[in-house]
């Protein structure tokens, strides 16, 4: 259990695959990246890795490949990333390797909640390639895909900006994660708006003052101390 989830001290692991397909089953795990925040979206750390296959690996994962997934692959500059020579550090089992182990680092061996755009998705392909450091993540999510949804249908306007979102891993995220900081100003904004709406009038207060002489002040203090009713005071009352 992530610890420290009472007083908000938990963080969020907001990450982006970029892949061959949309089925962890069928398709293949091209590139990953990650930035880590508190929950109030301020960066501590990232990562970001590009996955090195042999080339008899890339004849098949670029079989998987559509023509769309292809031509969106070779527009934002993945595709030359892959067919670059094999890096014998940045094969799946390293990446996941070097990824869990950033995560742990960087969080203290607690587990960060899960972050990013349709979480479910990416979260599919970190169980399926990178069960490591899927194993180092909290089990809740934070998508930020259902806020923008929530956000639509109370008419708040959208702080996604598809241009932004070039298909490279570390740059949607980046959107991703300056998205979440925007809805969450929004927010706050609102939270405090709405409190000063309720917040009530401060009251008039009314207030008396009594004029007593001194002797009566003085029997008044005797009466009280020996337990007795005071006398009805004769002093006049000032508003």
């Amino acid at each position: 259990m992530q610890k420290g989830t009472d007083d908000k001290k938990y963080t969020i692991l907001f990450i982006d695959t970029e892949t061959t397909g949309i089925d962890a089953n069928k398709h293949a795990l091209l590139e990953v990246a990650a930035i880590l925040t508190d929950t109030q979206g301020t960066e501590i750390s990232r990562f970001e890795r590009v996955v090195h296959y042999s080339p008899a690996e890339l004849d098949h994962i670029f079989s998987l490949m559509d023509n769309k997934c292809i031509q969106m692959h070779n527009n934002s500059g993945l595709l030359r990333e892959l067919v670059k020579q094999a890096d014998v550090d940045s094969g799946l089992q390293s990446v996941d390797t070097q990824f869990a182990n950033w995560i742990q680092a960087q969080t203290g061996g607690s587990r960060p909640y899960l972050g990013g755009n349709n979480t479910a998705f990416d979260r599919s392909f970190l169980e399926k390639y990178l069960p490591a450091a899927n194993e180092c993540t909290h089990f809740r999510t934070v998508d930020v895909t259902s806020i923008w949804l929530f956000a639509e249908a109370a008419s708040v306007p959208s702080p996604h900006n598809k241009a932004n979102y070039t298909h490279r891993a570390m740059d949607d995220i980046e959107e991703c994660v300056n998205a979440y900081r925007t809805y969450l100003q929004t927010m706050k904004a609102g939270q405090e708006a709405a409190e000063a709406v309720q917040a009530p009038a401060p009251q008039k207060q009314t207030r008396f003052t009594f004029h007593l002489s001194s002797e009566e002040a003085l029997e008044n203090l005797k009466t009280a101390l020996n337990g007795e009713a005071p006398r009805e005071l004769t002093g006049a009352g000032v508003r």
